[in-house]
């Protein structure tokens, strides 16, 4: 763990011979950072670990992806707005030995502050330098303030650019336990809603990184 603070939540991945472990840890003002700790022989030794947010919020949710010496961690935090969460992306090139130069932790949801609260218990990201993909679950339609919709963006470099906008799906119906795939062409979407008085599996698939969908149900 970072320092003498508990850890309540970890992620592992590995690619080859890389390792690493996202970690949601407890502060001593009561809320919660995310820090990062890897390896790169497999976990004989271990870097010195890392943390992710900038800020001074409360992370509730994280997840982690890499593709070898490349890795990925998304999170949501308080930043922006007590009472909200937006997703913020932070990235690394060298195996964890420290965070890409001249990028903080970078939002990655369009709602900004009090438009949307980030509320998955798990966030979904898949790919890696040439195509990244990041899903959430949100809250942001306005005539359905209590039900989160599954919220999709792709990056065609690793989250180094975000060039298109994020895509909404079961927007209104209560989006629970979503899933996202992708081959580095096709994304595609699952998740559970209500739209039919009870919660059914639905699907979408985008061949245009998430500028179109079709969905199946």
């Amino acid at each position: 763990a970072a320092g003498a603070q508990a850890v309540d939540y970890v992620q592992v991945v590995a690619d080859e011979s890389y390792v690493y472990v996202a970690m949601r840890v407890d502060t001593p003002s009561g809320g919660e950072d995310i820090w990062m700790a890897s390896s790169m022989d497999h976990g004989a030794t271990w870097n010195p670990t890392l943390q992710a947010n900038t800020a001074a919020a409360d992370c509730d949710y994280v997840s982690i992806a890499c593709e070898g010496a490349n890795a990925f961690v998304t999170f949501a935090d308080n930043r922006n707005s007590a009472s909200e969460d937006d997703l913020f992306l932070r990235m690394t090139h060298n195996g964890g030995v420290s965070w890409m130069m001249n990028m903080l932790d970078e939002q990655i949801d369009e709602g900004g502050p009090n438009n949307g609260d980030v509320e998955a218990p798990e966030l979904l990201i898949s790919g890696g330098m040439t195509g990244l993909v990041v899903g959430w679950l949100e809250d942001q339609t306005l005539s359905s303030p209590n039900d989160e919709e599954l919220h999709i963006r792709y990056s065609p470099n690793g989250g180094h650019m975000w060039p298109l906008p994020e895509s909404t799906l079961g927007a209104g119906f209560d989006v629970e336990n979503p899933s996202i795939a992708f081959d580095g062409a096709t994304i595609i979407a699952a998740w559970e809603d209500d739209r039919s008085g009870r919660d059914e599996i639905y699907a979408a698939v985008s061949r245009d990184f998430g500028l179109s969908w079709t969905e199946h149900s």
